[in-house]
């Protein structure tokens, strides 16, 4: 299998800040939220720790807590902003603004495999062809370095399968928390040493 991490640059992965959704353990999927006062701050904190000095770029998910994420980024680094409609998250279909313990209440995942998707929702195999275009756009971008991709839990998901050749039970296993930045030109076994926390 052709390996999908090419690009030369240091490719630097987030997750948007918290949202107030995200704090009331209701789904999101496609739909918004605002960020916290919280999330705001650990955005900035995390903004803190990307180089200075470096002509890098920021290419972000265009929904809004990726993007008022991607603005925080922004103002710390000067670095230009680039929307990719193709990481934008998963679709959760019908339970996209319903509170988690509503629809799924004794299970801890929205999607227990890499195939299986919420109602009219969007599994984590359909994404790939929409991320692997995402990438094949990013690997494009060759004037800048660092690379920061802001996403979301699930779809960083499928951007780490591809980038990495994971398997899926190895995507699905990785955490997206809002406080780390991951420097993933690295191999899976070693993404764990190479996270940046505030």
């Amino acid at each position: 299998m052709k390996l999908m991490h090419a690009h030369p640059a240091r490719i630097i992965l987030a997750r948007h800040g918290e949202t107030t959704a995200n704090r009331l353990g209701i789904i999101l999927g496609q739909r918004d939220y605002p960020l916290t006062v919280e999330g705001l701050a650990m955005t900035r904190k995390l903004a803190a720790l990307l180089p200075e000095g470096h002509q890098g770029m920021i290419v972000t998910s265009p929904i809004g807590r990726a993007l008022a994420s991607a603005e925080i980024f922004a103002d710390q680094t000067g670095w230009p902003i680039q929307i990719v409609d193709g990481i934008a998250e998963l679709s959760c279909g019908q339970w996209e603004g319903k509170p988690r313990e509503a629809v799924i209440p004794y299970r801890r995942f929205l999607r227990s495999t890499w195939e299986e998707s919420p109602p009219t929702g969007e599994s984590y195999q359909g994404a790939e062809t929409r991320v692997k275009e995402a990438i094949r756009h990013i690997n494009a971008i060759l004037m800048h370095d660092p690379i920061l991709v802001v996403g979301h839990a699930a779809v960083n998901r499928v951007f780490l399968k591809i980038w990495l050749n994971l398997s899926p039970e190895q995507a699905m296993r990785i955490k997206f928390s809002h406080d780390t930045l991951y420097d993933i030109n690295q191999s899976f076994d070693d993404y764990r040493q190479n996270r940046l926390y505030s």
